[in-house]
């Protein structure tokens, strides 16, 4: 079992699609708008751990919360990004989001070397940002060697 917290303020420019949201205006074709944050400030708290059932069963899951803040930021005008350059337009807002993530999962011995894992990962984002609010769950299957 381990636990982790992480704390990072990103002073870099950081593109973010906004949406249809009441403190965002969109652009004039479009309910969507990109805008540009020069400060991005997350956190994230967390958990994971795994348990040996036995020689050849282990069972793993993790929970974990990201929290973020965008600020100074500036709505990007008149381009597209394959190469056009974008227009710095008027502030925009802050906005902040919270991603929940929780994982489960089992891992099999088949052989010496040779290893199926499965796992289920949901995640859940809710942002001021409409457009980034999404529900999400992750089915994965694989098989894994070291050699």
């Amino acid at each position: 079992m381990r636990a982790f917290v992480y704390y990072g303020a990103e002073g870099r420019d950081r593109s973010v699609w906004t949406h249809d949201c009441d403190i965002f205006m969109p652009m004039p074709t479009s309910t969507a708008s990109l805008v540009n944050f020069d400060q991005r400030n997350i956190l994230r708290i967390g958990s994971q751990g795994s348990y040996v059932v036995s020689e050849s069963l282990t069972v793993f899951g993790g929970v974990n919360v990201v929290f973020d803040s965008y600020k100074d930021g500036t709505y990007l005008l008149n381009g597209v990004r394959s190469g056009t350059p974008f227009f710095a337009g008027p502030s925009a807002p802050d906005f902040d989001e919270m991603i929940y993530n929780l994982n489960i999962g089992a891992s099999v011995k088949l052989t010496e070397n040779v290893y199926m894992t499965g796992s289920y990962n949901y995640s859940n984002s809710s942002s001021d940002a409409d457009i980034r609010d999404y529900d999400r769950q992750r089915i994965q299957l694989g098989i894994q060697t070291s050699f």
